[in-house]
């Protein structure tokens, strides 16, 4: 729980309830200020993608001349910055994907049936 907590407000039980209390003194022992406050490290280490020991985060790749000319293609092809973590290989197949022509549309004429 943070150590100014203001009320009322959500808890969470310790089998996944979640309640609104009025003060700090209404809330029953082993209860918590949010459901996953406490993640097992097996967890966290599984979503730590950047080895900074916390979940989350991407590692971004080595930035080459090609690859900024992939990102600037990109760009001005869809019209909005790709994600910084998309290596030369990703933003290849991304821009051949923008590049694929349209699927054609066929009409059916549904009076005939």
């Amino acid at each position: 729980m943070t150590e100014e907590a203001t009320f009322p407000s959500w808890r969470y039980g310790p089998k996944g309830e979640a309640e609104i209390f009025q003060s700090e003194a209404d809330v029953p022992k082993g209860w918590k200020d949010a459901p996953f406050a406490e993640a097992p490290d097996s967890v966290a280490k599984a979503f730590d993608h950047d080895g900074d020991g916390r979940p989350g985060g991407a590692i971004a790749p080595e930035p080459t001349d090609r690859l900024k000319e992939l990102r600037d293609e990109y760009r001005a092809l869809v019209g909005k910055k790709p994600f910084a973590g998309w290596d030369e290989a990703e933003l290849e197949t991304r821009i051949n994907a923008a590049k694929a022509p349209e699927p054609e549309v066929v009409e059916i004429d549904t009076t005939e049936f």
